[in-house]
């Protein structure tokens, strides 16, 4: 049997759990004139994604946001750049919002003339599906090795690289 763990420094031995889903976006976009104020664009566009990932789902948030700003190059274009990961308890979820940032941003392309392209700056990453079988084995040779306090299940607030793979493989 070929088993994958992956341990993380936590407070308490916890049962196997579950992870959030994360895909990472980054966007880049050239303002056209070298009178726009790329700094107004970024905290709009910003703003404006951010109530698309909370009217989406409940427990769905950006983070690690790191924005690239040159607010002002005269006589030239500004390209500017932005990259954050979508978090959500479901892969379905996330994809969702990828779909709808992405049309945000089309629309934007069409109404404000500004050109923009979206990649993804890493591998996505689906949520962890827990073996509850293989949890209980571990947790009792955990308590037969004298660690006696095992916590419940629980969420883990990051993703994992082997989300991904626990959707293939039990």
């Amino acid at each position: 049997m070929d088993v994958i763990l992956a341990p993380h420094v936590d407070n308490c031995s916890s049962e196997s759990g579950t992870s959030m889903a994360s895909i990472p976006l980054k966007i880049e976009y050239i303002l056209n004139t070298p009178y726009n104020n790329s700094l107004d664009y970024s905290i709009f566009n910003l703003s404006s994604i951010n109530e698309l990932v909370k009217s989406s789902c409940d427990k769905c948030y950006i983070d690690n946001l790191c924005i690239d700003i040159n607010n002002r190059v005269h006589g030239k274009k500004v390209k500017e750049m932005f990259k954050f990961n979508i978090k959500s308890p479901n892969i379905k979820d996330a994809e969702e919002i990828e779909r709808k940032i992405r049309n945000y941003l089309k629309t934007l392309d069409t109404i404000l003339n500004v050109k923009y392209e979206i990649t993804l700056y890493e591998l996505p990453s689906k949520e962890l599906v827990s073996n509850t079988i293989l949890s209980r084995i571990f947790s009792n040779n955990l308590k037969e090795c004298g660690i006696i306090n095992i916590c419940t299940p629980k969420t883990m607030e990051y993703s994992l690289g082997i989300g991904t793979i626990s959707h293939t493989t039990p």
